[in-house]
């Protein structure tokens, strides 16, 4: 049903940026969306942090978080999507994956761009 969501809501919204010589195998939507994001750290002590989402695909999402999260870590998301016709409340995207890329950004406030790769969504 999520999913479902998801797929209705980025169908219009095309992210501009992608190039035609960019190969992907699977298409990203720019959208820029609050996330919860928590994840265990080394010591096994539960962090959580709040961001906001660059762009998404059915594979994946890349967020800006303020702290760099390591590589391989597994991390849990919740990632609200915005109210699509009025009246209506928004849902929430919940789904789990791997940091499969941290890189730090030029602009010290928003910390690290974050690459996740979904391996698993919930109700």
């Amino acid at each position: 049903m999520m999913g479902k969501a998801l797929a209705v809501l980025v169908t219009s919204l095309r992210l501009s940026e992608v190039s035609q010589i960019e190969k992907r195998r699977w298409e990203r939507y720019g959208l820029e969306l609050p996330v919860h994001i928590t994840w265990e750290d080394a010591s096994g002590s539960l962090e959580e942090r709040v961001g906001f989402t660059k762009d998404i695909s059915s594979s994946g999402v890349c967020l800006m978080c303020e702290s760099c999260i390591e590589q391989g870590a597994e991390v849990e998301l919740k990632i609200e999507l915005p109210i699509v016709l009025e009246g209506t409340r928004g849902s929430r995207m919940s789904a789990r994956g791997k940091v499969v890329r941290n890189e730090s950004v030029s602009d010290p406030h928003e910390g690290y761009e974050l690459g996740i790769m979904f391996d698993r969504f919930y109700p």
